[in-house]
């Protein structure tokens, strides 16, 4: 039988005894009423009819053969009624309390071996679980072991520093605005001699800027980090040098620009723009710079491009690979965490449904003892029915005999039998005792069994819960060894 299947045949148990009753129908063995009797064989009409023709004989010895065998038997007739009747209520019953004790029984067996099923159940649980289990845990073994190799083989003993969505979006909005206060502080100086005055100069510096800010942020993000590499630091100063020449070459080039700008339009030769001046300028002498606003310029970009160099230094942890090894390894063990977490969860609830199932066969197991003893006593109070019965079927008997010996010697002119003094009893032989089973011994034993019960439930409880107690330390073990 499956863990499953067990539990279904212990709560079918608790249901077959719950649903059980004990009817007692009323008036089993009705009372007899000597009128209704006496009417229906015309005994006080009999009784005069043969009164006046001195029948039965005076000699006659005793009832045997004379008309009042009739009353003898329509009462015996009603009697073997009675019999009929108690002999089917008392199979009935017979047949329920056997059912009743031998269920009470099985269910107090079930209830105490509720903490196996229970351990059987749970096991049943962790196997088919087990695939995904093992398959997680390897992979957080995996990630775990790559995560402190990285760490080992790169001299790493600090947690990584990388940053949150709050710090990222705080990175990228700053990159944002970097570019955008650089283009603003910048578009009045290229403003002078555009056709567009204050808006192209916007868009000349917007531009400006976002090739400054955006290649310093990349350098500082993917090459100058390597400055804190143990083996590739030659990268980060590498990738620091051209960051810190892109950034003068964009400045000294802008600034250029800007004093090209500053020549009228009506002194620029033929073919000349500011921009082919600019270059002529810029690689005949860099620091030929006519004016101190060129200077600023200069200035301004070389301050945002260090500033947006600094955040992409700072975008992401600053060691290299550091953070995509850290994030892979934690993002394992939050799934490895949450795979433990419920498998504590379910093995919580079976807990929980067998702590239920625990009481409900407590409580039927008592009410199977109250339904058998009610069935006991229901059976006794049938005999005792029955028995009351005959005595009402004797004294009936009485009354009508009585009847008639009174109605028939009122109309004799002879003496009555000698026999009309004596009192007659209703032969009863013909209706033998009701077969019964005695049950007492059987409902002794299955008192002493529930009592037994009583007394071992905090322990069969207890059972349960050490059981539980004992699987979910091994799921906590496990989950230490996570944050250890």
């Amino acid at each position: 039988m499956s863990d499953k299947n067990s539990v279904m045949t212990v709560s079918g148990s608790v249901n077959k005894l719950q649903s059980a009753t004990v009817f007692i129908p009323d008036s089993q063995f009705p009372v007899i009423d000597p009128k209704n009797v006496a009417a229906q064989i015309n005994l006080l009409q009999e009784a005069k009819a043969l009164g006046e023709k001195n029948l039965p004989p005076t000699n006659q010895a005793s009832r045997f053969g004379t008309r009042e065998m009739d009353i003898d038997t329509e009462i015996q007739r009603v009697v073997s009624g009675y019999q009929e009747r108690a002999i089917a209520r008392v199979e009935a019953l017979d047949a329920v309390e056997l059912k009743a004790i031998g269920d009470t029984k099985e269910e107090i067996t079930q209830t105490r071996l509720l903490p196996n099923l229970f351990k059987q159940e749970v096991q049943s649980y962790l196997n088919n679980a087990s695939t995904e289990y093992e398959e997680t845990r390897a992979d957080f073994q995996t990630t775990q072991k790559e995560y402190e190799t990285f760490r080992r083989e790169n001299g790493l003993e600090r947690t990584c520093n990388f940053p949150g969505r709050g710090r990222t979006i705080l990175s990228l909005a700053l990159l944002a605005l970097l570019i955008l206060v650089e283009g603003c502080a910048n578009s009045s100086l290229f403003a002078t001699n555009l056709e567009g005055g204050w808006l192209d100069g916007f868009i000349y510096a917007i531009l400006a800027s976002a090739i400054n800010v955006g290649i310093a942020f990349f350098l500082g993000f993917r090459g100058v980090r390597y400055i804190n590499h143990n083996k590739k630091q030659w990268i980060g100063l590498a990738s620091l040098t051209i960051c810190a020449l892109l950034v003068l070459f964009i400045g000294f080039v802008v600034a250029h620009y800007r004093d090209a700008l500053q020549i009228p339009v009506e002194e620029l030769l033929p073919g000349q723009t500011a921009a082919s001046i600019a270059l002529q300028t810029f690689s005949e002498n860099p620091f030929a710079l006519s004016d101190i606003y060129s200077w600023l310029l200069l200035l301004l970009t070389l301050f945002f491009g260090v500033s947006a160099c600094l955040d992409g230094y700072w975008f992401d942890d600053p060691y290299p690979g550091y953070s995509a090894v850290a994030k892979k390894y934690l993002a394992a063990t939050d799934i490895w965490a949450e795979v433990i977490e419920d498998r504590r969860i379910e093995v919580n609830s079976i807990k929980e449904k067998f702590l239920e199932l625990f009481k409900e066969h407590i409580l039927s197991v008592q009410n199977g003892l109250v339904h058998a003893k009610k069935t006991f006593h229901s059976k006794q109070l049938t005999l005792t029915a029955y028995q009351d019965a005959h005595r009402s079927a004797d004294k009936a008997f009485q009354t009508l005999v009585s009847k008639f010996r009174s109605e028939n010697t009122k109309y004799r002119t002879e003496p009555p039998p000698q026999y009309f003094g004596q009192k007659e009893v209703l032969d009863l032989d013909a209706s033998p005792n009701v077969p019964t089973t005695d049950f007492t011994q059987a409902l002794d034993e299955l008192a002493k069994m529930v009592d037994d019960l009583r007394n071992d439930s905090e322990k069969i409880r207890g059972e349960i819960i050490q059981a539980f107690d004992k699987e979910d330390a091994k799921l906590l073990e496990e989950k230490k060894v996570i944050y250890a």
